[in-house]
């Protein structure tokens, strides 16, 4: 098996890259695709971790000469200007040790703050790995990974305002350092108040950075009722049996095409005389998937995406073995599969709906209304409604 993909931490992906290189199907390797994404996930963190601590060796590895430049300045700026030399060098050694503090307080603020980073990212992850009973459908619910996918990507509207927050951090940590500075000129020019000023400053910008969690925490609650409605919806479909049923119908459908022969031998003669071992790769796709087709109609009707009626009707088009009644089979399916999610998202907001939809879903399978008209009237000249 070749090297792990750099996809690694995507258990999805991982699945199908391991089915890929395997020859085994997703479902049978979803539980180890699960623990290979966990540790791809957990060296990607420590990575992240180890680069930061660099960052930090060089930032402070630059400090010392940066800081006796400056204060080689100050001091001569100072004295040129008329001041005492002892009191110019209290100042500046006031000044220098006040500017290491901020320095240094600032490099652990940032070091504290992407750990907690981390561990958020972690512990959002490893809460989005569903259970190894669950992990099958999984495998076989093209709607349900891509909502996994939509609930683990970060909101816009909360990555902006964290990247403001951490903008305000940056400003309040220079207003900080201001004012301390400002103390010790106002100790040594009593009635500036240049203090005074400074906190007020810092005040703002506190006040400001207060609002903007406040406004993030209650984007972060609605995000999280949100995607628990998402995730609701995604089972429920998977559970009737319909995310299979339209991922099998899918996967045919771009096999078959509109137009031909269907490739590997739909009817009965070349069927029992074309045994699989000599078909091509998309012949011998082609004919597992209309078998597949076949097991997920009899599984969407225990699971009531499929009614009686159109479970015979289907399964007849399909025992057929013709290219025009595998066809008819998967127009037929498509309408089926558009009504029965239509009446299931009836009981969820529009909007969790359409962020489920947004990806390859069937939320409008057809080209446009006219070509749903005519596959419409085939199917009540046929009888099925």
């Amino acid at each position: 098996m070749s090297k792990n993909p750099t996809f690694g931490t995507d258990p999805i992906a991982m699945a199908g890259w391991l089915s890929a290189t395997s020859s085994r199907p997703m479902a049978e390797v979803m539980p180890q695709a699960t623990q290979m994404a966990y540790q791809n996930r957990q060296k990607q963190l420590e990575q992240q971790q180890l680069e930061a601590q660099k960052q930090q060796a060089a930032r402070q590895a630059s400090l010392g000469a940066d800081l006796s430049g400056t204060t080689q300045q100050q001091l001569q700026k100072l004295i040129s200007g008329g001041m005492n030399p002892q009191q110019a060098v209290q100042i500046v050694n006031a000044m220098s040790t006040s500017r290491q503090l901020d320095l240094r307080r600032a490099q652990e603020d940032r070091l504290a703050n992407q750990q907690r980073i981390n561990q958020q990212l972690q512990q959002q992850y490893l809460s989005q790995l569903v259970a190894p009973e669950k992990q099958r459908d999984i495998a076989l619910n093209k709607e349900l990974e891509t909502a996994t996918r939509s609930i683990l990507a970060p909101d816009e509207e909360i990555l902006k305002i964290d990247s403001e927050v951490s903008a305000l951090d940056s400003e309040i940590d220079r207003a900080n350092a201001k004012y301390r500075k400002a103390v010790v000129l106002d100790s040594i020019n009593p009635g500036m108040n240049f203090s005074g000023i400074a906190e007020s400053e810092v005040k703002d910008l506190e006040s400001k950075r207060k609002r903007l969690v406040e406004k993030g925490n209650k984007i972060q609650k609605r995000v999280e009722t949100e995607n628990k409605a998402l995730l609701s919806l995604s089972i429920r479909i998977s559970e009737s049996g319909l995310s299979e049923l339209a991922y099998s119908v899918d996967t045919l459908d771009n096999l078959i095409g509109d137009k031909g022969g269907i490739e590997g031998g739909t009817g009965f003669l070349e069927e029992f005389f074309t045994p699989d071992a000599f078909l091509g790769q998309k012949a011998q796709r082609t004919r597992q998937t209309i078998s597949r087709v076949k097991n997920a109609v009899l599984k969407a009707r225990s699971g009531g995406a499929v009614t009686e009626n159109e479970e015979s009707r289907l399964l007849a088009e399909l025992g057929k073995n013709t290219d025009q009644g595998i066809r008819n089979a998967v127009k037929d399916l498509k309408i089926i599969i558009n009504n029965q999610y239509r009446d299931i998202a009836a009981g969820y907001p529009r909007k969790i709906y359409e962020k489920f939809a947004k990806g390859d879903g069937y939320g409008n399978p057809f080209e446009n209304e006219e070509e749903k008209q005519a596959i419409i009237e085939q199917l009540k000249k046929r009888g099925l409604k």
